[in-house]
């Protein structure tokens, strides 16, 4: 959060009545770089051919791999 608030992407701020919990908000340059993030994404899942349907699909086969690698005591 630091990062992207240095580079002016968010904006923090602490709550009045609770301190410990802080309001992070995106700002217009932030927006304009989730935009064109959100471009590029959708030109990499065109290139992929790959329906949204089986993006989301390894998408989920992709976390349960990362799990079960993380759950695993496999030494090297």
């Amino acid at each position: 959060m630091k990062r992207l608030e240095a580079m002016g992407y968010v904006t923090r701020q602490r709550d009045m009545q609770d301190e410990r919990v802080v309001r992070v908000k995106i700002t217009l340059k932030g927006r304009k770089v989730r935009e064109k993030a959100l471009d590029y994404r959708e030109q990499l899942v065109a290139k992929m051919g790959l329906s949204a349907a089986d993006v989301e699909n390894l998408r989920e086969e992709l976390v349960k791999l990362r799990a079960n690698l993380s759950d695993s005591d496999v030494t090297r």
